[in-house]
């Protein structure tokens, strides 16, 4: 039965139609030049007719454009004898005897039924919105109105009349889905029911709403289920007399969609192993589910007529098989020429796949040929075993050659990958469905199934040398495996077999467009979204226009797609080894850019400036670029300034007041691009800041083109300093300033830590002062005074020796006298210079020993060891004493022998009670008793005992500090 219907407002037709979608493009000092035609392989397989909807009276036809015949227009055909009724500019829909003319109204809808004899018109019907066409009967249309608030199905006649059809649910899942001369058969949420168009009588057959239906004379035949089994797939069926005299059901062991013939069943079945676009027609028995033998072996495709026989094509003729098996030639066909698809070209050798059928099958066939003169392909033309899948691009490189077959509906298991050399072959089992072919054939990178991400192996032996990043940013281009680029535009390259790494700074972005953002690279040449970067780095970053993607690389070139009109597509070549990337038309080239990932445009892998391309009648074409500008230099003068190595301006904080700013640079030489010119002079600027907290001032520049790597200068005590330097080398780059080295001259005084003189009253006349200090930088020199008080005398003027002036040791050495006091001071500096304040004093007297004093009472000289030069004086008895006249201090200091029994003396001086001590203690010793201070008069100085017992008195001293 036919199947044009109308659904809201647009045709939808059994047979799908290829339509290319040209878009506008301009090139106006475009040149043609169409390359090296391969010679072209006539096919007796090839898909027989374009055709629209049919009825049983007519049906529409377009010459195949590969036919030879140069009328693209379409007819109308009879389906009795084949003869042209009319022809049309545009695809025709054909209902019962009509041809169906639709158009948009200001208001809503209009259908027109012609007959296509005549061109005179049978009868229109106009839909007002917000009335939605339904279907197409060639007696009136269905159609849903929108009536008091609810959705009803009407018809509207071809003679102008209506009809209510009541009882029906206008609901989701409502449409036409067959329909003969008076009745519709029609699906809704209400089940399966037929329409007298003409009548508007009813009539349901099920209450399911099926996936599949089907109306014939005589039965309703609708699709219950399917089961998968271990021998395939099985759809179930019922079906029901339209007298309703009987019902059944039925298997039907095929996957492909069913179709009727007579009040049977019919299908157009794929033999295993076969091709997908060469079908036998095969009639099924509703009653019993027999399978006919082949009623045509060779079928591309057809569609059941309203008077239950069947349209079929068929590579040479068009025929019309009828219920009772009789197959009738309805019209001749012209051979259609075999049309290329996909291409993979290396060397003067070209594969290709091939396409029979109006839109590419699962999988192709392929062959090749070579490029020499008078080349021709291959006999016979399945010389390359095995298919090829129509969604995927040959892959040649070297003398390697990847393919793989689609899965088909009846695989469980998704083929695999075939790689093959000469001698050799081996399968690829991958987790993502792509693999990538490295030019020059030596390695190839995919996701295998016992790897966590991509993996780049050899070819041949499945060697593996290391992870991959997504193939759309893995090119491969010999041993060197590239990626990128990475968030900063950075490609990295790795050669696999040496170990050699290499990194290109570009102006590629991270991401692009899923189409254009996959990485190529060949030799010297990286290409990424659009942008090319010459991996030398002699020629800079470059986005010329190229037209629609794809765009393939080669070696100096760039071939992509370019759209001048609405109907011409060209090649679009762009030579890369020129600065100015000139460009050269080539074409025109096939116009089916929906495909352009099956490689209809290819370069020479082997690096030769050839590309291969299927042109506007579906041919290989192979054309040379002789035109190419030579290959660019690889080198060029020196553009790169130097770079910094190292600079240093000493520790951050400097102990000394001279400054060293030392510096190196590197003349770079990227790679062997450009040839260093070598280092010629340096610029060194300062800047400065008083303290470690004020603001630093303006640079100043000192030194400018000077060939030294070292400065010096002279910075104040706390003083900031910082430098930088540039590069210069002989072609005048210059490089950026460095970042600043700085040093900060000590600005801090040391500290005094420690200071000694030894004991305030030592028995010793050898005086040692020793002092310390701490400073945060490094300590340098110090100075040390004295001055002295000689026995009975005041202290005299600072002495500053010239031997204790700027001294490195930490103490000085004198020799005192008897009855002395002996003062010191010290100052220090550190290596900045930093110098101190004088510390205060420290002192060390030296006493009188008892035999300088004079005596009185009862005093006995007497000797011990524990004494001061040995000798003591004994104060026996109450009121004995010993005396010095002339002495004046501020304090006063008596050395005299502790022990069990010893008694009790009083010390005076200028008549005056300076205090009593008590001599005794619990064991013998020497001891020194401060007293408190004088009132500093030079006068006498006296010890008396106040007590029966003895009291030893060994040395007396004035302290004048």
């Amino acid at each position: 039965m036919s199947t044009a219907v109308i659904v809201a407002g647009a045709l939808t037709l059994p047979v799908s139609i290829f339509q290319s979608n040209p878009a506008d493009a301009d090139v106006s000092t475009a040149t043609t030049a169409e390359g090296e035609l391969l010679p072209p392989l006539w096919d007796d397989d090839a898909h027989p007719f374009k055709t629209s909807a049919a009825s049983s009276s007519y049906f529409a036809y377009q010459h195949d454009v590969w036919s030879g015949e140069r009328d693209r227009s379409w007819r109308v055909l009879s389906t009795s004898d084949g003869h042209t009724v009319t022809s049309v500019p545009s695809e025709p829909v054909v209902v019962g005897p009509f041809q169906i003319r639709s158009s948009q109204t200001d208001t809503g809808y209009q259908v027109e039924y012609v007959d296509p004899a005549t061109s005179e018109s049978r009868g229109t019907v106009t839909l007002t919105s917000p009335e939605y066409p339904v279907c197409v009967h060639q007696s009136g249309v269905l159609t849903r109105r929108y009536v008091n608030g609810s959705w009803q199905l009407w018809i509207l006649q071809r003679d102008g009349s209506e009809k209510y059809v009541p009882g029906i649910a206008v609901t989701a899942g409502f449409e036409c889905v067959d329909m003969e001369e008076r009745n519709v058969l029609l699906r809704s949420e209400g089940g399966l029911r037929t329409i007298d168009v003409q009548t508007g009588a009813t009539r349901t057959f099920a209450t399911v709403t099926p996936d599949w239906a089907a109306l014939t004379s005589g039965r309703v035949i609708w699709r219950t289920g399917t089961t998968t089994t271990a021998d395939g797939v099985v759809q179930h069926l019922a079906w029901a007399d339209r007298n309703g005299q009987k019902t059944g059901t039925v298997d039907v062991p095929f996957t492909e969609t069913l179709q009727t013939l007579g009040d049977d069943l019919l299908v157009l079945h794929k033999p295993a192993g076969g091709a997908d676009y060469r079908m036998e027609a095969r009639r099924i028995s509703v009653g019993d589910g027999a399978v006919s033998a082949p009623l045509l072996t060779d079928a591309r495709g057809g569609t059941s007529l309203e008077d239950g026989t069947f349209l079929v094509g068929t590579p040479t003729a068009a025929y019309v098989l009828s219920p009772d098996g009789a197959v009738r030639e309805v019209l001749p066909l012209p051979r259609a020429r075999e049309r290329a698809w996909g291409l993979a070209m290396s060397g003067d050798r070209v594969v290709a796949s091939w396409i029979d059928g109006w839109a590419p099958s699962d999988n192709l066939r392929m062959s090749d040929t070579t490029t020499s003169a008078g080349a021709t392909w291959t006999p016979p033309r399945t010389n390359i075993a095995g298919l090829h899948s129509s969604d995927e691009p040959i892959q040649l490189a070297g003398d390697v050659l990847v393919t793989r077959p689609r899965m088909l509906a009846t695989d469980t298991v998704e083929p695999n990958y075939v790689v093959e050399w000469p001698g050799g072959r081996r399968e690829i089992r991958q987790y993502a469905h792509n693999v990538k072919l490295g030019r020059g054939g030596r390695l190839l990178a995919y996701h295998p199934m016992d790897a966590t991400g991509y993996v780049v192996e050899d070819a041949r032996t499945g060697e593996r040398f290391g992870p991959a990043d997504y193939l759309n940013k893995t090119a491969i281009d010999g041993t060197w495996v590239w990626t990128g680029p990475n968030s900063t535009g950075v490609l990295s390259g790795r050669d696999v077999v040496t170990g050699q790494v290499k990194t290109v700074k570009t102006s590629m972005p991270e991401h692009c467009s899923l189409y254009s953002g996959v990485l190529s690279v060949v030799g010297r040449w990286a290409m990424y979204c659009g942008i090319v970067v010459d991996l030398i780095g002699v020629l800079p970053d470059r986005t010329p226009d190229l037209g629609f993607y794809p765009w393939v690389l080669g070696d100096g070139f760039v071939a992509s797609s370019k759209r001048f009109d609405a109907n011409v597509r060209e090649i679009l070549v762009t030579d890369l080894n020129d600065p100015a990337a000139p460009q050269r038309i080539y074409g025109p080239a096939s116009d089916n850019t929906w495909v352009d990932g099956r490689g209809s445009i290819v370069v020479d892998d082997s690096g030769s400036p050839r590309f291969a391309y299927v042109d506007s009648e579906e041919q290989v074409r192979v054309a040379t670029l002789d035109w190419l500008h030579a290959v660019p230099p690889t080198t060029r003068p020196d553009k790169t300034a130097p770079a910094l190595t190292s600079a240093s301006a000493g520790p951050r904080l400097s102990t000394t007041r001279s400054l060293a700013f030392a510096y190196t640079f590197t003349d770079p030489s990227p790679g062997e691009v450009e040839p260093a010119s070598g280092l010629a002079s340096y610029d060194v600027r300062i800047q400065q800041r008083s303290s470690s907290t004020a603001p630093y001032g303006q640079w100043r520049q000192p030194w400018s083109g000077t060939p030294a790597t070292r400065v010096t200068m002279t910075a104040a005590p706390g003083v900031d300093t910082c430098f930088q330097a540039r590069g210069r080398d002989r072609l005048g780059n210059v490089s950026a300033w460095s970042t600043s080295r700085c040093t900060l001259v000590d600005g801090t005084k040391p500290t005094l830590s420690s200071q000694s003189a030894g004991d305030r009253v030592r028995l010793s006349s050898s005086v040692k002062f020793a002092f310390a200090f701490t400073d945060n930088g490094q300590l340098s020199t110090y100075d040390v005074a004295y001055r002295t008080a000689p026995a009975g005398q005041p202290l005299g003027s600072w002495v500053y020796p010239t031997g204790w002036q700027g001294i490195r040791s930490t103490n000085v050495s004198l020799t005192a006298s008897a009855g002395s006091d002996t003062c010191f001071m010290v100052r220090a500096r550190d290596a900045a210079g930093n110098t101190t304040a004088w510390s205060p004093s420290s002192c060390s007297s030296l006493p009188l020993d008892d035999r300088a004093l004079t005596t009185a009472g009862s005093v006995t000289r007497s000797t011990s060891s524990l004494a001061y030069q040995g000798t003591t004086s004994r104060l026996n008895k109450p009121g004995a004493a010993v005396n010095r006249p002339g002495q004046a201090g501020k304090r006063v200091a008596v050395v005299a022998l502790a022990g069990p029994g010893q008694g009790v003396v009083e010390v005076w001086h200028a008549g005056h009670k300076l205090g009593r001590i008590s001599l005794a203690a619990t064991s013998w010793g020497r001891r020194t008793y401060y007293l408190p201070a004088t009132s500093y008069l030079s006068s006498m100085l006296s010890v008396i005992s106040v007590s029966m017992a003895y009291s030893s008195i060994d040395a007396i001293t004035v302290l004048r500090y």
